[in-house]
């Protein structure tokens, strides 16, 4: 038979229950099953004890108060023996502070007077401290502006120190020093520490549940009308459905209220875009066209792209009014006259924009087009003028060759005032023709004859 275990070395030698110790020793146990019973302060630990080594043992202790031994009790090697204690002690748990096991509030307050006169827990550690109430005139003097109360924001050391501790010695005033930093770092492990270092309470607690609702399932089968459970699960639907019933004008009108509200506040965050189709027809009504193409811009800048309905309808017809100002910019882009600067300034709201055409050889096209128109009109103006000055001219002169003609055959000769026909040839191709008797004259001008 191997030999007994013995226990001799522990750290921490003394804490609350659930508090992780480290046992020391020889003869742990061969390995994790060899090892069957571990107590500490009498109270059974088995159950959170971590075998490492045959010379280490981790475990948390349990409830048990007061000094004892740490036995250890393996197959191999049977019951053991210890050379060192364990110190359990139960904190003492304030009204406000995390306790893991059930503390009875007349323990800590007995009536509501005592309640006014219970004095908060000393930060340093200890339980009776010397008052001395006659120093409250000078601490205010000395602290207009503070308190010696620990949940006070205006909490002065100096002040609680000189309240509580003023006859404290030194080394005590270093070990409640020492005390207040355990706290500190206790506060700052949180709920973890806190359920690992109280596991057994939260084990009894869950055994205590169990307990309860076995019992609850025998009390069940033996109840008539069926499960419990199922009653107060009916009982609840119908608390249900009465509050629907109550309420659902209430909660109607709140989500009503709600769609609103979210509406709203839609419209204010995005008010540019949906004013924007306003704005952009009243500027193009006043032909302020840099105005819109910033607007225009603008919203494909930030909105180009969106999967959201609403916002997708407000481009489309922003859209829809671009296009009608790219329109109303070509049409005056082809009205003539006009100056260049005019020109020019179009031609760049349209590019802007972003027009398909050209706007510029669209603008010389239609130059050509009504520079054509103004020569065509000019020609056909001035050509009929042309052709009655010409008519008229050769008129005149036919008739200045007659009269002197006319007037030269009265004084001719006898042999040509006998001739009953005469043909007199002119230049520039034109005849003239006298009877006999010199009372008819004729004349043929290119064709047309004149009497």
């Amino acid at each position: 038979m191997a030999e007994l275990p013995r226990v001799t070395g522990l750290s921490p030698n003394q804490g609350p229950p659930g508090t992780r110790i480290t046992i020391r020793g020889q003869n742990l146990g061969i390995n994790i099953h060899d090892l069957i019973g571990l107590t500490i302060c009498g109270c059974n630990c088995l159950s959170w004890a971590e075998w490492k080594s045959p010379m280490k043992i981790l475990c948390r202790t349990g409830p048990g108060v007061g000094k004892g031994d740490i036995i250890v009790t393996t197959r191999s090697g049977g019951e053991g023996t210890c050379t060192v204690t364990f110190r359990g002690y139960m904190e003492k748990i304030g009204p406000t502070e995390e306790s893991a096991i059930w503390i009875d509030e007349p323990d800590l307050i007995e009536g509501k007077d005592k309640l006014h006169m219970q004095k908060p827990r000393d930060a340093l550690g200890y339980d009776h401290v010397l008052e001395i109430p006659s120093t409250e005139d000078e601490l205010e003097e000395l602290y207009p502006d503070g308190t010696g109360e620990l949940t006070s924001e205006n909490f002065i050391a100096a002040w609680y120190l000189l309240e509580y501790h003023r006859n404290t010695s030194f080394g005590d005033l270093k070990e409640g020093l020492t005390h207040l930093r355990h706290e500190v770092a206790k506060r700052k492990r949180g709920p973890i520490a806190f359920v690992k270092r109280n596991i057994n309470t939260f084990i009894e607690c869950h055994d205590t549940l169990h307990a309860v609702h076995q019992m609850l399932l025998q009390s069940e089968s033996q109840s008539e009308g069926g499960s419990i459970t199922d009653r107060l699960e009916r009982i609840v639907e119908e608390a249900g459905v009465t509050a629907d019933r109550l309420f659902a004008n209430v909660l109607h009108r709140k989500d009503r209220a709600d769609a609103t509200r979210n509406a709203l506040g839609v419209l204010q965050r995005f008010r540019f875009l949906f004013n924007l189709p306003r704005t952009i027809e009243r500027n193009i009504e006043h032909e302020e066209y840099e105005v819109v193409i910033t607007g225009y811009e603008n919203a494909k800048a930030l909105f180009q792209g969106t999967e959201v309905q609403a916002f997708k309808r407000v481009l489309e017809e922003v859209e829809s009014l671009v296009n009608k100002c790219r329109d109303k910019l070509k049409m005056k882009l082809e009205e003539n006259p006009s100056t260049l600067s005019e020109r020019k300034r179009l031609i760049r709201y349209m590019v802007q924009l972003g027009c398909e055409s050209n706007p510029a050889w669209d603008c010389l096209l239609s130059q050509h087009r009504w520079i054509v128109r103004l020569i065509e009109k000019c020609k056909a103006d001035y050509q009929p003028q042309k052709d009655d000055h010409e008519d008229g001219e050769a008129a005149t002169h036919v008739r200045a060759h007659a009269l002197s003609f006319t007037s030269s055959g009265s004084k001719g000769s006898g042999s040509e005032s006998h001739s009953p026909h005469r043909m007199l040839s002119f230049s520039g191709g034109s005849s003239l023709g006298r009877t006999g008797s010199g009372t008819s004259v004729f004349c043929c001008l290119a064709g047309d004859c004149m009497i």
